[in-house]
């Protein structure tokens, strides 16, 4: 909401009759968007899949070699 008040504030400065004619529109692209991640998470939630991301903190051979 913070980052969608500040885009809001400068599209006013940039154009304040299309910031108020397509805020709504925006607005609603913006949740929507965001709730279509909401689907697959839930569907790898339930199949108990781990995420795709695997992180691993290994020395690497210059530091290996002190």
């Amino acid at each position: 909401m913070g980052l969608g008040s500040i885009v809001r504030f400068g599209w006013d400065l940039i154009s304040m009759e299309t910031a108020t004619s397509y805020l709504v529109p925006a607005a609603a692209g913006l949740i929507s968007g965001e709730g279509l991640w909401a689907v697959p998470e839930a569907i790898l939630a339930l199949a108990k899949a781990n995420p795709p991301l695997c992180m691993q903190f290994i020395a690497t051979s210059a530091e290996a070699a002190t």
